[in-house]
């Protein structure tokens, strides 16, 4: 239960920032301007932190990570948003994928399969389980593109960003009572778009508990023509 009171603080945080993300008019702009607009509304609530992780547009997007770029955001983009705010030495890890303008078809399948691979994998979370076993399942839910799937499934995460074990093939420790980990499962089509989600959740005796109750559905993640 260690550092629940800053990891609260750390998602509501980032639960803003998306929203903040959603109310504004991203056509046009770059994924440095983006960027721009997620520090600011960190810097709102927390003032002092430091902030990683992916921000990616577009065919950007389909390579699944790396920093803000001079990219232009256009209709028709799937937009990668991975945020890792680190706070008094705690951090926190969330993913979502937003669509600027109705999402196509095949997005809209892809971002279900990768929706369906976190809430399934998510009930298999518990003290005991192999962080091998965790992916196994994760990339068995992604199919028919699991081959797309290139990055670990989770982690463990508290006072560092990315703490061991990550959830790949070759690791077998077990997750324990109290630890804090995140899952993270990510399609990535080349050249056109990728997809990734992910949530924090605690280990508990009985299995597990999700710490961010935010949306999945992707009727949530699609900016249609905001005027901030």
């Amino acid at each position: 239960m260690i550092f629940m009171t800053q990891i609260t603080e750390l998602l509501s945080t980032t639960a803003k920032v998306y929203d903040r993300v959603l109310s504004s008019r991203l056509t046009g702009k770059t994924e440095k301007e983006l960027k721009r607009i997620i520090l600011s509304e960190y810097r709102t609530h927390l003032k002092v932190f430091s902030l990683k992780g992916d921000i990616v547009a577009g065919k950007n997007s389909a390579k699944g990570e790396g920093d803000a770029s001079e990219y232009v955001i256009k209709n028709g983009d799937a937009i990668i948003l991975d945020l890792l705010p680190m706070k008094d030495g705690v951090c926190s890890d969330v993913t979502r994928t937003f669509f600027v303008g109705e999402p196509t078809e095949e997005q809209k399948e892809v971002y279900e399969t990768v929706k369906n691979a976190l809430l399934s994998t998510e009930k298999i979370l518990k003290a005991g389980v192999k962080a091998c076993e965790i992916y196994d399942y994760m990339s068995e839910r992604l199919k028919p593109y699991e081959q797309t799937f290139f990055h670990h499934a989770g982690h463990l995460i508290g006072k560092r960003r990315l703490l061991q074990p990550q959830f790949l093939p070759d690791k077998t420790a077990k997750l324990k009572v109290g630890d804090m980990v995140t899952l993270e499962p990510g399609i990535y089509i080349k050249d056109k778009f990728g997809v990734r989600l992910e949530n924090d959740y605690l280990i508990t005796e009985s299995g597990c508990e999700r710490l961010l109750d935010y949306p999945l559905d992707i009727k949530n993640f699609i900016i249609r023509g905001k005027t901030k």
